[in-house]
């Protein structure tokens, strides 16, 4: 009888070690800016096993992400792009057995260009804050000077684009700027006080 126990023991020990590496793992992440460290919304992110083959495929919302269906002890490979910001990130990670959920953090490099920025002065050299980009085609505001009046010229699609810059209390002025990968330079703009 002894002999019978054991062997219903080590047969459901068995079973225990079996099933649990075959449960689905999930991975859930968050797309930031590996530079302001913001939480990057709209990337695409890309899952890929170890031969390389996409497995999934989701879009961010808010910057975070939920993938399912990882086999226990997969290594793969995460990749976030932002083609908005000609941005991109990887990240690769090894699904752990004993564990149905995994955390991960994908950190998207945006390039030198796209973190040019537009510095607004007044007549006598002093940052405005709180000047309007707008966008040249809606007329929706994009972007905002900061007490240094910068605002960041991220938004700006590659190519030449006219952008209307504005603040109460001073004449609108409207820039020319040619967004490439080889301009990093600070657009400098100087607004008048309306008489």
């Amino acid at each position: 009888m002894s002999i019978h126990s054991k062997g219903a023991i080590a047969a459901a020990i068995s079973l225990v070690a079996i099933a649990r590496p075959l449960q689905p793992q999930h991975v859930t992440g968050i797309v930031r800016d590996s530079a302001s460290r913001e939480p990057v919304p709209s990337a695409v992110v890309r899952l890929f096993d170890a031969s390389n083959r996409e497995l999934e495929r989701t879009i961010t919302t808010s910057g975070t992400f939920h993938i399912c269906g990882l086999a226990a002890d997969d290594t793969v490979r995460l990749k976030g792009v932002l083609d908005s910001l000609d941005a991109s990130g990887e990240a690769r990670f090894k699904a752990n057995h004993d564990s149905l959920l995994a955390h991960v953090t994908l950190h998207m490099v945006v390039p030198p260009f796209r973190a040019r920025v537009m510095r607004v002065l007044d007549e006598h050299g002093s940052p405005i804050r709180s000047a309007s980009l707008l966008d040249d085609e809606t007329g929706e505001v994009r972007a905002t000077t900061n007490f240094a009046g910068e605002a960041s010229l991220g938004w700006l699609r590659r190519g030449r684009t006219n952008i209307p810059v504005q603040r109460p209390g001073y004449e609108p002025e409207r820039v020319t700027i040619n967004v490439t990968p080889t301009d990093t330079t600070t657009v400098i703009v100087q607004l008048r006080r309306r008489p």
